[in-house]
């Protein structure tokens, strides 16, 4: 199983390669997006054919990368910066696959300044968002790369504002102020670092262990159904002064019950199953709760439909379909609402 993937972002100037060279330290591999691009731009033909016949010729001379002309044809609009994005976007996700997988740390870092905006965040574990006050970020701009005040502002006016960042981030993710305290940001990052690491040594789940936890659902779902089932039987009973009524109740409880305990095998084989594809995929974890969430809802829809071939099985699958409902929504708001009951798994 690959490294946890944590995505690193901010505007220009926050500080999100100084965080990153402080994890460095560390010993946590560092994926850069820009560095990966440029690298990719100027080694891979299939990019550089494809560069060419968007942007026309004379983007490479002798197998060069002329970064001015590039420039001024692919970020001189918003349509044409499009463009050059769809082209190079996908070339460094296939190359950050490739390396994520080879990685064996406890988790990985992959820097990106447009993670928000290219998408990239779903696919991350958890997101890191360095932020900075605006008049630190040009000044650090302006110091490093020599660029006037008005052309930092420029290019700061082509990204999202921190407030729009800010709203993408979700529980369990991070945000570092880099105000210039630079024994601020170490703790930050000391703190961060920490929680990372304990949250990567608790990721690692067998097969085993998560469809214990589903047919565990089940099972639990089902018992519920029965005394359900055997409460209603109990007061119709008494209602109807039938004692036959009550034997009747029993019966289809206990086999609705059964039905649903065994159901709950493949019911577990298969949520399992949906989750650790989830996870190796690459995907945001909390996805995986949507995916268990529709398989829950494929099989309550199933089992309404064998009871349009018979009326009469309707008496075994209520009680069935209530414990495949209870299940559902017991098992969504527990995934969703207590992240540390994945901690053999999922993170946020």
């Amino acid at each position: 199983m690959p490294p946890k993937h944590i995505g690193l972002t901010g505007s220009i100037g926050a500080g999100k390669s100084t965080v990153a060279a402080l994890l460095a330290a560390k010993g946590i591999p560092v994926y850069v997006a820009d560095d990966a691009a440029k690298r990719l731009m100027s080694e891979s033909a299939s990019l550089q054919a494809a560069i060419e016949a968007a942007f026309g010729p004379g983007i490479y001379v002798d197998g060069v990368l002329q970064r001015k002309e590039l420039a001024a044809r692919a970020f001189g609009t918003p349509e044409a910066t499009a463009q050059i994005n769809a082209l190079v976007h996908p070339a460094v996700h296939d190359d950050f696959v490739a390396w994520h997988q080879a990685q064996s740390s406890p988790y990985i870092l992959r820097e990106a300044a447009i993670l928000f905006e290219s998408g990239t965040f779903q696919t991350c574990d958890a997101i890191v968002l360095v932020e900075a006050p605006r008049d630190l970020r040009v000044e650090r701009v302006m110091a490093r790369s020599g660029m006037s005040r008005e052309e930092v502002e420029q290019r700061m006016a082509r990204q999202w504002p921190d407030a729009k960042k800010r709203s993408f981030l979700r529980e369990g993710d991070f945000l570092i102020e880099n105000d210039g305290d630079e024994a601020h940001l170490t703790h930050q990052v000391d703190v961060l670092h920490a929680e990372l690491l304990q949250r990567s040594q608790r990721m690692s789940a067998s097969f085993g262990l998560r469809f214990g936890f589903f047919f565990l659902v089940g099972v639990w779902t089902g018992f519920l159904a029965g005394v359900l089932f055997g409460m209603l039987a109990a007061v119709y009973s008494v209602a109807m002064m039938d004692a036959d009524t009550l034997g009747i109740f029993g019966i289809i409880t206990f086999i609705s019950s059964s039905v649903a305990f065994f159901v709950s095998f493949p019911y577990g084989l298969a949520a399992a199953a949906v989750v650790g594809w989830v996870e190796r995929s690459g995907r945001r974890k909390s996805q995986a709760r949507n995916a268990v969430w529709l398989l829950q809802t494929v099989l309550f829809g199933v089992l309404m439909g064998i009871g349009l071939l018979d009326p009469v099985n309707y008496l075994f699958l209520i009680p069935i379909s209530v414990n495949f409902f209870v299940g559902l929504w017991v098992t969504h708001r527990r995934m969703a609402k207590h992240e540390a009951y994945w901690a053999w798994d999922l993170e946020a």
